[in-house]
């Protein structure tokens, strides 16, 4: 049986010198992975690109899985940060929460659509793992309770399957027109329409 690789970092900086090591390596590892592509990386050309010697990097990151993971954690606390707020937000009504949160993924998708597109090659190398697994679950907890607002009659099954559904449409509609489409109003327009959609199927 193929051992798992570690994720995890293997220890947490705290001195101005050690965060400055760190956010070195995590700029170079994003700067090869915008640039050269997810193929030519590797922990060598990281450290390599980073300025740092190859044990230097490994005191925090144990393989080129962990960078990998370490920069998707980042870009997904970044983009969960803002579709949490929105769904907390009690000011606003179920719809009104629907369009902003739809909204708010294609401007994430579209602001590191390079860097997100790399990523995106290299999930297969974390996707079957615990932390990888664990981010999706809590996001899909959040998002049942709020698509079960839209019918509070329907039942459990009816809801997973459009939670389901849901979150592979725009996902995936997102991560296809913010990678070909730099016009900011003609995505305005192609998330408008998705939300239409995605509004008059829940209320099926």
């Amino acid at each position: 049986m193929k051992k798992k690789k570690r994720l995890t970092t293997r220890k947490e900086p705290i001195q101005k010198r050690s965060l400055e090591l760190r956010k070195s390596i995590l700029e170079a590892a994003t700067y090869i992975l915008k640039q050269e592509g997810a193929h030519a990386f590797n922990t060598n050309r990281v450290a390599e690109r980073a300025g740092v010697n190859i044990a230097s990097l490994y005191q925090y990151y144990p393989n080129k899985e962990s960078i990998l993971f370490h920069l998707y954690e980042i870009e997904w606390s970044d983009t969960w940060g803002c579709l949490s707020q929105i769904l907390k937000d009690k000011k606003l009504k179920p719809k009104e929460k629907l369009h902003d949160l739809i909204w708010s993924f294609f401007e994430s998708e579209m602001a590191e659509a390079d860097l997100r597109s790399a990523l995106k090659q290299t999930e297969f190398l974390f996707k079957d793992s615990k932390e990888f697994k664990k981010i999706k679950e809590e996001a899909f907890k959040e998002l049942f309770v709020f698509f079960s607002e839209f019918d509070q009659r329907a039942s459990p099954d009816k809801i997973l399957f459009k939670t389901q559904f849901i979150i592979r449409l725009i996902t995936t509609f997102a991560e296809d027109a913010t990678s070909s489409e730099k016009d900011v109003e003609n995505l305005k327009r192609q998330s408008e329409i998705i939300y239409s959609m995605v509004s008059s199927y829940l209320e099926t």
